[in-house]
């Protein structure tokens, strides 16, 4: 509507001076009377230079008004203003304009409201004779805006835009498009699906209006690799551990629960130091099934360790977990997989190879770190489950020794120890 209505009968001298009388000299009658023509109807009354024959009711536009490149300013109630160059502002409610006046009170700009939606300000520029519109984010009929500007996922998963960067308040179709195919693709729901690392711009386009809204995504190449041992779970293991670029390396250090480790300056595993407790193994605060280990009998009956709590999906993003219990137990069940310790490029560690298609992992002997120190790398290796144990105060833990494959176990682990994490994720 603003657009057609802007292109009438004004002549290229009044749009550039602005100056419908004509006197070199722009004073409010002048910008009241280009107003009127833009709306395409006729004054009612006469406007003197400074005169305001309007009711004020700034309430009407208060807030903040974006244009399409990002750019915005704000109305404040006593009629303030951020406005480049503006010092106040009055709204006419029957014009449906804004004056916009410098510290000095000349004349600076009209802001032109759509007097239907009241979600459009049409700013005239008598200097260029050229407009643009703003949007006012409270109230969005046919203009969209974006919870967040940046969205970061993996190359080989997806994400559903529409949870956290939907239009809001948007009325009509909404068009997505992505400036990068090759990197990450975009369907008309708004779930974006990443292909490979880079980055791109998601554009939403509500109905024909031309506003649109931008989102920079960041696709994370996938880093982490894995292997598939053909396990009746589909359960695909990750070929080194959380902190570790090599299956050799010893990775890092975590207490169960806990999503930062020993390198991340964690240099005493024990439970005056653990999250999830008040110092002692007796006054849990979360992961507790038993009144008698928790603070002042709490208890929460989890089972699990929550996504926010754990470590892999922490560190290494949505697909991956840690293992459960069962997990562990199934990747060590003789009918799928054959079992030895051996060394690898110089290191001790435990390979697993699966029967079916003979793929291996190799899960390094990196040892536990307690206290201070790290103690038993190169002889055994600990793995923690994401699976509690039915002593509130220990979790499950997978468990070899360099010297006797036999010794290999799933048992209990106080959670304050500080163990390795060998990540897995689904097919």
């Amino acid at each position: 509507m603003l657009l057609l209505l802007a292109a009438t009968t004004l002549s290229a001298q009044t749009i550039l001076k602005g100056d419908m009388n004509n006197d070199n000299e722009v004073t409010i009658a002048d910008v009241t009377s280009v107003v009127n023509v833009v709306l395409g109807k006729a004054p009612k009354e006469t406007i003197n230079a400074g005169g305001s024959p309007y009711l004020v009711d700034n309430s009407l536009v208060v807030g903040t008004w974006y244009a399409p490149d990002g750019t915005s300013f704000t109305l404040n109630e006593d009629g303030t203003t951020n406005f480049p160059n503006a010092a106040t502002f009055k709204f006419r409610p029957y014009q449906g304009t804004l004056m916009l006046f410098n510290a000095s009170g000349r004349p600076l700009k009209t802001l032109v409201l759509n007097e239907v939606e009241t979600s459009y300000l049409l700013a005239i520029d008598y200097a260029t004779g050229g407009y643009t519109y703003y949007i006012n984010s409270g109230s969005l009929a046919t203009g969209i805006t974006l919870s967040q500007t940046s969205l970061s996922i993996y190359s080989d998963n997806t994400a559903q835009l529409s949870a956290s960067l939907s239009p809001e308040g948007a009325v009509g179709n909404v068009t997505w498009t992505s400036s990068n195919e090759s990197v990450a693709t975009v369907d008309a729901n708004g779930v974006v699906t990443a292909i490979e690392g880079g980055n791109c711009t998601i554009t939403a386009t509500v109905g024909g209006s031309g506003v649109k809204a931008t989102c920079i995504v960041t696709v994370v190449g996938e880093v982490h690799a894995y292997v598939d041992l053909d396990l009746p779970s589909g359960t695909l293991w990750a070929t080194c551990n959380v902190g570790a670029s090599s299956p050799e390396e010893n990775g890092d250090y975590f207490a169960w629960g806990e999503t930062t480790g020993h390198n991340d300056g964690k240099n005493n595993f024990n439970w005056s130091t653990y999250k999830w407790c008040k110092g002692s193994r007796t006054t849990l605060t979360k992961y507790c099934c038993e009144s008698s280990f928790g603070y002042e009998g709490f208890t929460d009956n989890k089972m699990e360790l929550d996504l926010e709590d754990d470590a892999a999906y922490v560190n290494w993003g949505p697909a991956w977990r840690m293992p459960s219990k069962e997990q562990f137990e199934e990747l060590f069940n003789r009918s799928y997989t054959t079992v030895e310790t051996t060394t690898q490029n110089g290191k001790m560690g435990l390979k697993v190879t699966s029967k079916s298609n003979k793929n291996s992992i190799f899960l390094r002997g990196a040892g536990q770190f307690y206290q201070n120190s790290i103690s038993l790398a190169g002889t055994t290796g600990h793995y923690w489950t994401r699976s509690i144990h039915s002593t509130s105060y220990y979790a499950w833990e997978f468990y070899f020794n360099s010297s006797d494959v036999s010794t290999m176990s799933v048992g209990a682990c106080d959670h304050c120890y500080g163990l390795s994490v060998r990540p897995v994720r689904s097919k």
